[in-house]
């Protein structure tokens, strides 16, 4: 009998299908490498959860923007994994909106307006972006979103050609 894949579980596979399509082995692993290596540095200075504004999301770029071969396998990978996840119950918007409310304090419409029920302190809620507002982020810098999974993927799942 065939395992039904959740929603997420289907977005994951088509994220890990995504990168391996792409590029043969070596040069996966290389950029694999530069990446990673890229991402565990930004992780040690931020966290992904607090970057929620222009000067934010600009030096994340700008981290990556330094290697043409890395920015452009982030915006290749980034526009096929979109196009196919349409393939898929949760579709990229949906994926955006679930990323937002995952990483966002939903707290109103600005830092000071703890509109929900939360126990969290109000100095770790001020932290954290805003949940409409980081979903526009997100909708707007698609690319975020994809590195934002390979942070987050067991990267042994990805089979490589």
């Amino acid at each position: 009998m065939e395992h039904k894949l959740s929603p997420m579980e289907h977005v994951m596979r088509v994220f890990y299908n995504t990168h391996t399509s792409m590029l043969n082995s070596q040069t996966y692993r290389e950029l694999t490498t530069k990446i990673v290596d890229k991402l565990s540095e930004i992780g040690r200075r931020r966290r992904f959860y607090s970057i929620s504004d222009r000067a934010d999301f600009s030096g994340l770029w700008d981290s990556f923007r330094n290697d043409t071969d890395v920015t452009q396998y982030v915006l290749d990978s980034t526009a096929q994994f979109h196009l196919m996840l349409s393939q898929c119950e949760i579709d990229f918007d949906r994926l955006v909106e679930l990323i937002a409310r995952a990483l966002g304090a939903n707290r109103g419409t600005s830092p000071d307006n703890n509109s929900t029920k939360s126990v969290i302190d109000m100095d770790v809620i001020q932290r954290l972006p805003v949940t409409s507002e980081l979903q526009v982020w997100l909708n707007n810098n698609p690319w975020y979103v994809t590195l934002y999974l390979w942070a987050h993927a067991d990267q042994d799942k990805i089979e490589l050609p």
